[in-house]
């Protein structure tokens, strides 16, 4: 391409993209007006239903404004020639014009994949992938590659490199206009559950995760936000390094928070040494965990009298080891499995009461007069402080942080969980 034919297209391609901030201001000021119209909207105080809805349109209009706002920076990075001539534009959002007819095509789409992934070798019947430079609004250069076909012309590393060497600022950026075939697809593939990114220092794990948060959050927004987005990081400083990525891509329904944050009303007050850092931070801590959650599923020495209005009935260690195993095969945690221990712990006391009680007046053929003691006996049970004082002995509910302190505080319970002795602390809450 000569001088001349590559300063014209220069001018075509800015052309261009004037138009399409041209669309996104009149986009911005359409999506203000319809906010400030929301808000001052006259509503029925004494209707929630309207009030409801009064929020729900000024949040939605909100999160639109505050994407549209983050498109400004490179709005545009790029552009893609079909075998067939069809010509397509690549940004942050996705643009239509009047016809609604896409003039710019979302990062995320389908249709842009081409532009991350096609090759001299696999072009995927692309011809050429133009990538833009740009400062604020204004195109300062362009690059072309040749898709299908190599040419002593091709420079398509030339973004990647311009991105690398660019000064760098206080935080991590986004790589939309630089994301790389094996990038995209982690970037792109199916939510089936967990995924893990591996890779060495540097390599881009973080960004990668952050940037398909971003690709989740387009093709799956109603599953993902009625769930919501969390991001961990180990501390503060870290979480503003990375803090720009996700609302530079539009997406700032995003929750970040560092390990000591997750547990409201706790305050991370001091540090593990190194070698109780590294025990509870590797695998066999889960056995220790599991085996310290067994250890509080306890079986009665002596039989516990548990004394009702006509009778007293006792749980006696069989009983509980029945009702113990039950809970444990059932799959539940610990807590919810409670549920199933108490059944099978009330259904023998109450068996054991009706027969003692029903003995001598009450025959097969009283079924009524059965069921109503049954009933009579499970409200007593149910509302009996004493058989729930033993419950709590023998399946007590537990929190992490009382577990945690009773495990670390006692000898005891450490060696009963085959935990190190590195885990032992005097003051369990510390």
């Amino acid at each position: 391409m000569s001088k001349q034919d590559y300063d014209d297209e220069l001018r075509s391609e800015q052309t261009y993209v004037d138009g399409l901030y041209a669309r996104l201001d009149a986009e911005r000021a359409r999506v203000k007006g319809k906010y400030s119209d929301a808000l001052a909207a006259p509503v029925d105080r004494m209707d929630g239903g309207t009030l409801v809805a009064r929020d729900v349109e000024v949040r939605a209009l909100a999160k639109q404004a505050t994407r549209l706002q983050v498109a400004d920076s490179g709005l545009c990075f790029g552009r893609l020639d079909s075998v067939t001539g069809e010509r397509s534009y690549i940004g942050r959002i996705g643009i239509l014009d009047e016809d609604k007819e896409p003039v710019l095509l979302d990062w995320r789409a389908p249709a842009a994949r081409a532009f991350y992934i096609a090759t001299a070798a696999s072009p995927e019947d692309m011809r050429l992938r133009r990538q833009f430079h740009t400062r604020g609004r204004r195109l300062v250069d362009f690059t072309d590659e040749v898709l299908g076909r190599p040419t002593g012309d091709e420079r398509g590393d030339a973004a990647l490199l311009a991105a690398i060497n660019a000064p760098r600022g206080g935080g991590m950026r986004d790589i939309v206009a630089t994301i790389q075939a094996e990038q995209d697809e982690i970037i792109r593939s199916d939510h089936l559950g967990v995924m893990v990114i591996e890779g060495g220092p540097g390599t881009g794990k973080t960004v990668v995760a952050l940037h398909r948060v971003a690709y989740l959050l387009y093709t799956q927004r109603k599953r993902m936000e009625r769930h919501g987005v969390l991001v961990i990081g180990p501390n503060p400083a870290f979480l503003d390094h990375i803090g720009r990525v996700l609302p530079s891509l539009g997406e700032s329904d995003v929750v970040f928070m560092t390990v000591g944050g997750l547990v409201p009303g706790m305050r991370v007050t001091a540090e593990d040494a190194d070698e109780v850092a590294r025990v509870k931070g590797s695998l066999k801590m889960l056995d220790v965990l599991a085996a310290a959650v067994a250890d509080r599923q306890r079986l009665p020495k002596d039989p516990l009298p548990i004394e009702l209005a006509d009778v007293t009935v006792r749980i006696d260690a069989d009983t509980a080891e029945w009702a113990r195993e039950e809970a444990r095969t059932s799959g539940k945690p610990h807590n919810d499995a409670r549920h199933v221990f108490t059944e099978i712990i009330t259904y023998v006391l109450t068996e054991r009461a009706i027969a003692r009680i029903g003995r001598g007046w009450l025959t097969r053929e009283d079924r009524d007069a059965w069921e109503q003691l049954r009933t009579t006996l499970i409200d007593e049970l149910a509302d009996h402080k004493v058989f729930t004082a033993a419950l709590d002995e023998l399946w007590p509910i537990l929190t992490p942080q009382g577990l945690l302190a009773e495990l670390y505080s006692s000898p005891e319970r450490l060696r009963a969980a085959q935990g190190d002795e590195v885990l032992h602390r005097v003051d369990g809450h510390a």
